[in-house]
């Protein structure tokens, strides 16, 4: 993960989240998928400030969470004093060898400067036959659902970003999981909806969470426009698709 998304989430971390409950809403829907059994020990890779650890230990899982974010680590253990919490590169864990039952990572991997070296770690912490399960934006596949205006401003907005502006980056997700030994691999998806109020509001957590980065890249002129254009919504409901990848580390 680049110093600059790193910069950018220690910026957002004391507000992460607490503008709309849009993080533990996707993270309720990813436990609902990757179905986690109560006793499990659980990597939570990327950890932020502890949205999919809260469902973690809601289902009674024994987590270690771990994020290259300083002020995410110290904002989740803060907040859940009793989770063994470090700052740590997902590609680099300076954790032993087949020492946790499953690990996921929600939001993460596409962040990374290399995914690919994310999955071998996870597998190199899987114990066999544990699972590796991580969480991304994609696209929406119900169309009996209409999408709200916000998906339109920044599809728009995007070509004004410089070179390499805001971050993530599409990569081969089932191809990283298979090159780095996992199997049964398993593409699923899901959706889930979050209720704002106004253009106001979603304004507001724009600026708290990565996607600030994309607002902090854009040209004054066309930052301003933009902000406008996101302020000037009436009330809708955000309907976002998620899609779970997977896959189990050999060896039983």
């Amino acid at each position: 993960m680049t110093n600059g998304v790193v910069r950018t989430f220690d910026q957002v971390a004391p507000v992460y989240d607490s503008v709309l409950p849009f993080f533990e809403t996707a993270a309720r829907g990813f436990a609902g998928v990757v179905e986690p059994q109560a006793g499990a020990r659980v990597l939570d890779l990327g950890c932020g400030t502890g949205a999919a650890t809260a469902e973690l230990l809601a289902r009674g899982c024994d987590v270690v969470a771990v994020d290259a974010s300083t002020a995410m680590v110290e904002r989740l253990r803060a907040t859940y004093p009793t989770v063994d919490a470090h700052v740590m590169d997902a590609a680099a864990l300076d954790l032993p060898d087949a020492a946790f039952d499953v690990v996921v990572a929600t939001f993460v991997l596409h962040l990374l400067d290399d995914p690919a070296a994310a999955a071998r770690e996870a597998r190199r912490v899987l114990r066999p036959g544990g699972q590796f399960a991580f969480a991304m934006p994609g696209p929406h596949v119900d169309p009996s659902i209409p999408l709200d205006e916000t998906i339109r401003l920044f599809a728009e907005y995007t070509k004004y970003l410089p070179p390499g502006g805001s971050m993530g980056a599409p990569f081969d997700e089932p191809a990283v999981l298979a090159e780095a030994g996992f199997t049964e691999v398993q593409e699923r998806h899901y959706t889930f909806e979050v209720a704002v109020p106004d253009g106001n509001a979603f304004w507001q957590f724009t600026l708290t969470h990565g996607t600030r980065k994309f607002v902090d890249d854009l040209p004054a002129e066309r930052r301003s426009q933009f902000e406008d254009e996101i302020r000037a919504l009436s009330a809708f409901t955000m309907t976002r698709t998620v899609w779970v990848y997977s896959g189990l580390a050999p060896g039983i």
